[in-house]
Formats: structure tokens, sequence, C-alpha cells
């Protein structure tokens, strides 16, 4: 009798297990297809708000340890206005088909800005150096369409750098 206790709960334990592993790996997988969604949705929504000066994801996708299959995702945006912040809106959550909140930088308190500038993930900037338009290469790695090649912040700020130190020539 006690055996077969000992292995009817080996057995549960087996079974539980394996229903764990089984739900990681689809929440796993649904991560990496959100993920995917993310940068297709990131492509168009550079091309459809060209207006846009930079879209950011922050919030609990940025944590592994919070975000769930049913969180929502935090967007912010700067450079829309009102009735393009509503059309980018729409645009986000029908691209993704999941709840998003999706926050114009202009909004946030002074007090929080830095706080988010740390805890963001860049999908598109636009930067502004001497006459270039330099876009995230997270999206457009090749720089399309742009005239410098600024791969990240830190290269930008060596470029502001260099450029200053020979007088602002290229």
């Amino acid at each position: 009798m006690i055996a077969k206790n000992i292995q009817s709960n080996s057995n549960i334990l087996d079974s539980l297990e394996r229903f764990i592993e089984t739900r990681q790996e689809n929440f796993d997988k649904e991560c990496q297809y959100l993920e995917l969604s993310i940068r297709d949705m990131a492509v168009e929504f550079k091309q459809q708000f060209p207006k846009a000066i930079s879209l950011s994801i922050t919030g609990s996708y940025l944590h592994p340890e919070f975000f769930s299959p049913i969180s929502d995702v935090d967007f912010v945006v700067a450079g829309l206005q009102t009735k393009e912040y509503f059309d980018a809106f729409l645009f986000i959550e029908e691209r993704l088909d999941r709840e998003i909140h999706l926050i114009r930088e202009e909004e946030i308190p002074a007090n929080l800005r830095e706080r988010f500038q740390k805890e963001r993930r860049v999908l598109y900037e636009k930067y502004i150096v001497g006459a270039d338009l330099c876009v995230c290469p997270d999206i457009c790695p090749d720089n399309q369409g742009t005239r410098g090649r600024i791969q990240d912040r830190e290269q930008r700020g060596n470029l502001t750098r260099r450029r200053g130190e020979r007088g602002g020539e290229r």
C-alpha cells in the first residue's frame, strides 16, 4: 500500500513537472512571437508615423520576472500630436492584438524622465547630428535613407566628440 502511494505521488510529480515545462516552453514561444511582432510593428510604425521622434518599450515587458502572457505592453512615443497619438495607439494595439498602454514622452513628469531614460528599450529613434537624420539600428541596421551611420548612443557620442575635435568638419 505504501509503495503504491509513493508510486502514485511520483507519477503526480512527474506529470506536474511536465506540465510546468510545457507551460514554460509555450510562454517562451509566445514571448518570441511577441518580440517578432513588436519588431515588425515598429518598422511599420516608422513608415506610418514619420513625425514620431521615438518609440520605446518600458514596463513589465522589460522584466521577465513580472511579465506574463496576459500582461499589457507599455510603449512611449515622442513627437506626435493628439490625433496622431490616438491613431498610433490604435495602430499598435491592432498590430499586436493585445492590450497596450501608450504614453506621450512629453507628458512624463520631469522627476520621472531620468528613470524612464534608463529603463526603456528604444525601438525607433531619430537622431539629428548636424544635417544628418539617423534611425535607430534596432529597426534599420543599414540606416537606409540617411547619410550618417550611427550604430548606438555610445557611437553617437563618439561621433559628436570627434566632430567637435575637428571643428565640426566631417
